[in-house]
């Protein structure tokens, strides 16, 4: 995962190519600080993102989770 930097130039005009004018200048704004600069892949301080790992229990009971919710809606789907 690269958090800054890492972009050329060419990426960014490619990126704002076929947005309209006010959107592709927010953009272009939000993301030049990022072209030609070295990739980072170290998270940015203050990110708000929880790093760490699952237990395998944890993990379990997370995807049972998910199941059963997933189950629900698709049960919801079929009325």
């Amino acid at each position: 995962m690269v958090f800054a930097g890492g972009l050329r130039s060419e990426d960014l005009d490619s990126l704002v190519e076929d947005l309209p004018d006010d959107k592709a200048t927010t953009l272009r704004e939000k993301l030049i600080a990022d072209v030609d600069k070295p990739a980072s892949h170290v998270l940015p301080k203050n990110s708000g993102a929880i790093i760490g790992s699952y237990t395998k229990k944890q993990a379990e009971e997370w995807i049972a989770e998910y199941e059963e919710a997933m189950s629900e809606t698709q049960e919801e789907g079929d009325s």
